[in-house]
């Protein structure tokens, strides 16, 4: 996926590029704690408040944050790459984008990115978030890109 680089004291942030803004098609939005939500290529926006703990789960897939400690867990649909983890002093955000062979992780407006072949069992995607924030969704128009 396409990324910007940015300069910030002696780190180097990644962002998506903001002509993916273009893809999106329709906006979901929510504050529940847990959130059921079907799609197959998404993008996900979690804004996420004083939260210690915090769980999604996508199919085999769980990102978590407990003790300091972001972590993403795959099972079979990760083809043999099981778990990474990264220390966080705060999570305070997560933007995610899934099409049908990977998933990208945004942590903190780019301070950590995780990148990961993921190949879903199904065409829609059973979504749970449990936290203490707000989440916004979009349903992407297909990723593929014309190379001619």
């Amino acid at each position: 996926m396409p990324r910007t680089l940015k300069r910030k004291g002696n780190k180097i942030l990644q962002e998506p590029l903001v002509e993916f803004e273009n893809l999106r098609k329709n906006k979901i939005s929510s504050t529940d704690n847990h959130i059921k939500f079907l799609a197959s290529t998404f993008e996900m926006i979690i804004d996420i408040e004083n939260s210690k703990n915090f769980l999604v789960k996508m199919e085999d897939v769980k990102l978590s944050y407990d003790n300091n400690i972001f972590s993403l867990e795959m099972q079979e649909s990760g083809e043999g790459r099981n778990k990474r983890s990264v220390y966080l002093e705060e999570l305070k955000k997560l933007h995610i984008f899934v099409d049908t062979s990977s998933i990208e992780i945004f942590i903190n407006d780019g301070e950590e990115v995780f990148t990961s072949r993921f190949y879903p069992n199904k065409a829609k995607i059973n979504i749970e978030v449990f936290n203490h924030g707000s989440c916004s969704y979009y349903d992407l128009d297909e990723f593929k890109i014309d190379v001619e």
